[in-house]
């Protein structure tokens, strides 16, 4: 049963942030990451769009690579996480896949593999200074001697990282990361470049750019402003609407008392839907292009709001983010990132329009 709440999606947006990205580094290739279901955007419907403009699509997981490949999408896709079984390397070289090696037990993993023919093109992950996923530098070069050593592989090996604080006002974290990274020796392509790097730091476009966030209309914080267009709206019913007088107390907690005689309307959805609880009446809603405050705390189904003063009526469509009220202020009022609130969402029913 779906809820009342509404995921509206625009994929003509998303291509022509796809094509900004592209303009930020027009030496470079693209990857398109559209894991997590495309950051809640639907993973399917925007790698159908984005067909023809991204050169390739980066997932996390191999589970999400075979659902595109289910759904017609031939163009190469990187498993970022790669695969940590051996049960897992038939269908990436079945459905031609390209897999990410992290680690020693992955390349031991592939080292093992009984392979027929040729296997997937692999990349390697380098650990650059984020220690999250990815050999060390020192272990970089023996690693890609092990991957080109073995018999069934492709080409060269790719090389990439991942930037820790690209989005961060520290700039020389960033510069120490590439810097390391450009020391180790490889004939692969390699890549560095998220969506703040993109904007940010030319110098680590190198072949291939990696932009998620930017694709989905949201500039990452500190980057310079490009033109940007919001690809997700979230919005949901005016449920109903009642007076409330000076003094009287809403919702949960009580935490809002009204100063004086209010009008208040209830949206229906909350928390279930994906909108932050910790929000507690900071943020505001749109209805048509005048926005309202939210009052107190969010419930499961409801977000009170302040209508006083406005002729809006019940059934009136809310706008909880979109292009009226931008998803990063939200999140920023609410002590959370745009990433979070995004994905939240993947489980409401999507509508799209081109």
């Amino acid at each position: 049963m779906n809820r009342p709440a509404r995921v509206r999606v625009s994929l003509s947006n998303l291509v022509h942030n796809c094509r900004q990205a592209r303009a930020q580094a027009p030496h470079s290739s693209l990857m398109a990451v559209i894991k997590a279901d495309a950051y809640g955007h639907g993973a399917l419907a925007c790698a159908q769009a984005l067909r023809g403009e991204a050169d390739a699509f980066a997932v996390a997981a191999l589970d999400e690579a075979l659902e595109l490949r289910a759904g017609g999408i031939q163009d190469p896709i990187i498993v970022m996480h790669g695969a940590r079984e051996p049960r897992e390397l038939e269908p990436a070289i079945k459905q031609n896949l390209c897999l990410v090696v992290h680690d020693n037990e992955q390349v031991a993993l592939l080292e093992q593999a009984q392979v027929s023919g040729t296997g997937p093109q692999l990349w390697l992950k380098v650990n650059t200074g984020m220690n999250r996923l990815g050999v060390n530098p020192e272990q970089a070069e023996s690693c890609l001697a092990r991957l080109q050593a073995l018999p069934w592989h492709p080409g060269p090996i790719g090389l990439m990282t991942h930037l820790a604080c690209a989005s961060e006002s520290d700039d020389d974290t960033t510069r120490v990361q590439l810097e390391r990274f450009a020391k180790i020796p490889s004939a692969g392509e390699r890549s560095a470049a998220n969506s703040a790097a993109v904007l940010r730091y030319p110098e680590s476009h190198l072949d291939w750019t990696r932009p998620g966030l930017m694709l989905y209309g949201v500039t990452p914080d500190y980057c310079p402003s490009v033109d940007l267009r919001p690809v997700m709206t979230l919005e949901a019913p005016l449920l109903t609407i009642r007076d409330c007088r000076a003094g009287e107390r809403l919702g949960y907690g009580a935490t809002y008392t009204c100063a004086s005689d209010m009008r208040i309307g209830l949206v229906e959805a909350g928390y279930a839907d994906g909108y932050p609880y910790a929000s507690n009446g900071q943020t505001e809603v749109a209805i048509g292009t005048r926005h309202f405050q939210t009052l107190g705390r969010v419930s499961m189904d409801l977000i009170a709001i302040d209508l006083t003063d406005s002729d809006v009526t019940a059934g009136d469509r809310v706008e909880l983010w979109g292009p009226q009220v931008a998803v990063s202020e939200v999140a920023g009022k609410s002590s959370t990132i745009a990433y979070e609130l995004l994905a939240r969402v993947a489980h409401l029913h999507h509508e799209y329009s081109n």
